[in-house]
């Protein structure tokens, strides 16, 4: 039953409890363009395109640092810290629409985790290409390390 059917408003949310899990929504948003963005530049092998957009994830992840405390500490507070439990747990409060943002939130949080895992993977393959690619033209001479990491 809702609130218009029993005539008793809901208590609103624990304080500043939506607003940190909106908060945490954002920074998941900002980290997944950001990896996304360095997995682009993979694809396009330019190096300096993709130290740039490495230098831009390390700083959305610096950056979000303490949001992501805070939410660890709103998650404590509503719950028992962990993000399922404590979104059933929300969704069976008088507050809903919590547990829905905790969905969310998890939601985010496995696609940014498999998209960072194949940004990785990507990247592993990329510098096995270049390590190799390296190694054959020292071999043949055609190029000194030095002349290499200077045009790097």
């Amino acid at each position: 039953m809702n609130a218009e059917m029993t005539g008793v408003e809901a208590p609103s949310p624990p304080l500043g409890l939506e607003r940190t899990f909106d908060e945490t929504l954002t920074l998941l948003d900002a980290l997944s363009r950001a990896t996304d963005r360095l997995d682009e530049e993979l694809l396009t092998g330019r190096p300096h395109a993709i130290a740039e957009a490495a230098v831009m994830l390390e700083a959305n992840l610096a950056n979000s640092h303490a949001g992501f405390e805070r939410f660890r500490t709103a998650l404590a507070a509503a719950g028992d810290g962990r993000l399922g439990a404590t979104a059933r747990r929300l969704h069976q409060s008088p507050h809903p629409e919590l547990g829905i943002q905790l969905d969310r939130i998890g939601t985010r949080l496995i696609r940014l985790v498999r998209r960072s895992s194949a940004g990785l993977k990507r990247a592993e393959a990329l510098g096995a290409g270049l390590s190799s690619s390296l190694r054959v033209l020292r071999a043949l001479d055609v190029v000194s390390q030095d002349q290499l990491l200077a045009e790097a």
